[in-house]
């Protein structure tokens, strides 16, 4: 499968586990939707064609043959998705997404960087594990940020538990994340508190888009890129035991006082167990509480990857997605930033590269005219 054309008979069904399979149930039981949707790795890996969308898969409880799952998602619950392969014929898609929905309750979106040999495992892994280890937590306490900082917490030990294996067996058992890992930004939307939480590792950023009522639109960045140049990354890596090293071109980088690895060009990720273990890396996220009470406009959330926010600049996408023109289609609009991305990518490497490109859109506050399923 090379494209998704958006029809729920073109993703791939699966069955949700742990503490996502019982909300499942329990939302059937209360008479309210459940949908859960997610990239998956592409099952051509490296011969999927660039900028082609990735394989995706989904779970829903809606029984109804006559409710297209995926348009009630895009057009009623006003949500969009967007996950292309980069110009990187080396290696898969190492981006991922996930989007678990019960309407009228709460919304979990979620984007994914992998990066390093294993990247797209590691984003998979990630998509897969961390948003059941939060959602167990959250029914176990209540407390959004704990449960947050321990489902992280928890998918870094998975990480170091399947490296390990892959140590004791040889290499026959596990998988290797010495040097590979990925970013993870969480956003967990609580419909009738009205509130949202950003968690979030890495660099894929989480923007708000703004239109009060006398239409102009504003851009709030809810997320910072953690590089280890910022002073608070530098001197925690470096209480650690590890360096900061400027490349000579963009980017600083970690790496292990003992040799010039992992050279990683962010402070904190998922994964990546040399660099946790000697060059001060972190998996604790940092968590934003955002009460929605205080915008009165519409109102947007977007999560894209860093293949996005390379060549586009936050408010610039926003004004992409909340601008007014003939096309009113959601995803039809996420796309245009994309493709602008990947154009921009293009015409910046000559047509030789361009990283991976990956976002989600959802109107929190839903257009004027329009109602939304998650407000």
């Amino acid at each position: 499968m090379d494209e998704t054309s958006g029809k729920e008979e073109d993703l791939e069904k699966v069955d949700a586990s742990g503490c996502l399979a019982k909300i499942f149930t329990d939302s059937s039981e209360r008479g309210l939707r459940a949908v859960h949707l997610s990239s998956k790795t592409d099952v051509e890996m490296t011969g999927k064609r660039s900028f082609g969308e990735k394989d995706q898969e989904l779970t829903s409880n809606v029984e109804d043959s006559s409710v297209d799952v995926i348009e009630w998602v895009r057009h009623s619950a006003k949500i969009a998705w967007k996950c292309h392969k980069g110009l990187k014929p080396e290696c898969p898609n190492q981006d991922s997404f996930s989007i678990v929905l019960v309407e009228n309750e709460f919304a979990i979106y979620c984007v994914y960087d992998g990066h390093g040999p294993k990247g797209h495992d590691a984003s998979d892994i990630t998509r897969t594990y961390v948003v059941d280890e939060f959602l167990t937590r959250l029914k176990s306490h209540g407390n959004v940020e704990s449960a947050f900082q321990e489902a992280f917490a928890a998918t870094q030990e998975l990480f170091k538990e399947r490296t390990a294996q892959w140590d004791n067996t040889n290499h026959k058992e596990g998988c290797d994340f010495h040097l590979s890992g990925t970013t993870c930004t969480i956003a967990y939307h609580d419909i009738p508190k009205r509130r949202l939480w950003i968690a979030h590792v890495g660099d894929s950023r989480a923007v708000l888009g703004i239109r009060n009522k006398r239409n102009d639109i504003s851009t709030r960045e809810l997320t910072r890129d953690h590089k280890p140049d910022l002073n608070d990354e530098r001197a925690r890596i470096e209480r650690a035991g590890g360096r900061v090293v400027f490349d000579g071109y963009f980017n600083h980088r970690v790496f292990s006082k003992q040799g010039m690895y992992p050279g990683l060009n962010m402070s904190r990720a998922l994964g990546d167990v040399v660099g946790h273990r000697e060059a001060g890396l972190t998996a604790l996220p940092e968590v934003l509480e955002v009460n929605l009470d205080e915008y009165e406009g519409e109102v947007l959330l977007l999560l894209c990857t860093d293949g996005v926010w390379e060549f586009i600049k936050s408010d610039e996408a926003v004004k992409m997605v909340m601008g007014r023109d003939d096309n009113n289609d959601l995803q039809a609009k996420l796309g245009s930033v994309t493709q602008t991305s990947w154009d921009r990518w293009m015409l910046d490497s000559e047509g030789e590269i361009s990283d991976d490109i990956t976002g989600i859109a959802v109107y929190l506050q839903p257009e004027r005219g329009s109602c939304s399923a998650t407000s």
